[in-house]
């Protein structure tokens, strides 16, 4: 059985988390392919100190290699599918088509899952009653593009042929209509991602995190404290690079003032310390939380010991729902002053806090800390947990789960 993953970019660390490639690779033949010299548009290439280098990586520098390197699979190889599904990507997509007998769509991104299925629901529903598959579980997906919890600015169908994405953004007809034939190119297609209306349901890898926590003993890091889960705002190089011409660096020292303020009526009406897990990226090499405990690499322990936990917006909410802690959802004035571009922190924040029907505090504006903790309504977090983590009573693995979904797809094509 051989697994090909086509990738906008260079190995990761994430892509190897994110497809457990590490544990996969020894029991599976499964290559990498970094597609990005192929891209339009294209994307920035990732910085050196990212990549991740592992021997079944392949650099696809040309059509020419891309075709040098398909001719090389059998038919019965499984194809990820990562990359652009752009109009102008349509010709890379016709020779990758040509060659694998099965098209995995794949993300773990819940809210980017809803807008793919979207299309690939238009594109695959003839194939997919061709398939034995009953129209009635794609009414089901259908659907799910309208559930409550993204029903406000997240990917939204209008129409059969026009997306709203927020923001009064609308997607052309022309292209989408394009875009969605590039799907049609996969004969045997089908999703996979952290979803239950996906056609192959994975756990979200925070979980592997969580059962290794499990398996093992920890010492306790701090003794009675509330958590800040750190994004890293507004230093982090992210910003920088998706909007180089806003000041960024100016609002850093608003925002810590704010922050600083804010843990400090916290711990008063708590009475406990508030201790920082400090975002991957982050430098704090000078302390910007008034001496506060920084842990780096620390998160999940933290969450799971803590009393609650303060946060913008962050997938180690993951974490904090497991876990059953009382959060805090907390902006300021530095968010909103960038709230008006479309990755902003205020408006993830925003998003996030109304997708688990929680308040989105200003602690600017705050005249009291006490009772801003709340924890997840318990039906809602039922729900939370069967989306990021499936099934979670089987504690398989990330990679136990994609490597039974893989078999099951090798078999089904070798029938």
């Amino acid at each position: 059985m051989k697994v090909v993953i086509f990738a906008n970019n260079k190995l990761t660390k994430r892509a190897l988390r994110d497809f457990a490639l590490d544990d996969l690779s020894k029991s599976i033949d499964i290559e990498y392919w970094d597609c990005n010299s192929l891209l339009i548009p294209s994307i920035p290439v990732t910085p050196k100190e990212q990549i991740i280098e592992r021997p079944f990586t392949v650099k696809i520098s040309s059509v020419q290699e891309l075709r040098t390197n398909l001719s090389r699979l059998s038919y019965d190889t499984i194809g990820i599918i990562m990359l652009f599904t752009t109009p102008e990507m349509y010709d890379v997509h016709s020779l990758i088509a040509a060659k694998i007998s099965c098209a995995i769509f794949f993300t773990l991104n819940l809210a980017v899952w809803e807008s793919l299925q979207g299309k690939f629901l238009q594109s695959s529903e003839n194939a997919r009653a061709d398939e034995g598959v009953s129209r009635n579980n794609w009414s089901i997906s259908f659907k799910a593009l309208k559930h409550k919890l993204y029903k406000n600015e997240t990917f939204y169908l209008i129409s059969k042929y026009i997306r709203y994405r927020g923001g009064g953004q609308y997607i052309d007809a022309k292209r989408e209509f394009k875009e969605r034939k590039i799907y049609e190119l996969y004969k045997r297609r089908y999703t996979m991602g952290c979803s239950p209306y996906a056609d192959f349901q994975t756990c979200h890898p925070d979980y592997d995190k969580i059962l290794e926590l499990e398996a093992n003993s920890h010492p306790k890091i701090d003794d009675k404290y509330i958590v800040f889960v750190d994004q890293y705002y507004p230093l982090h190089p992210d910003y920088k690079e998706w909007y180089p011409n806003f000041d960024w660096d100016a609002l850093a020292p608003s925002y810590y003032r704010s922050m600083n303020s804010f843990f400090e009526a916290v711990e008063k009406e708590y009475n406990c310390e508030v201790v920082i897990a400090a975002h991957p990226s982050a430098d704090y090499t000078c302390n910007p939380f008034n001496g506060r405990k920084i842990y780096q690499y620390k998160t999940v322990e933290l969450v799971k010991d803590s009393l609650g936990v303060i946060l913008h917006s962050s997938n180690s909410l993951n974490f904090v729902i497991y876990y059953d802690k009382p959060i805090c959802f907390v902006s300021n004035k530095s968010m909103k002053v960038a709230e008006h571009l479309e990755r902003s922190l205020y408006q993830m924040s925003y998003h996030l806090s109304a997708d688990v029907e929680m308040p989105l505090y200003d602690i600017d504006s705050l005249l009291t800390v006490k009772d801003i903790f709340h924890r997840t309504d318990p039906e809602l977090r039922k729900q939370y947990i069967l989306r990021y983590f499936g099934d979670i009573s089987k504690g398989l693995s990330h990679a136990e789960i994609l490597k039974k979904h893989f078999i099951n797809i090798y078999q089904q094509i070798n029938k």
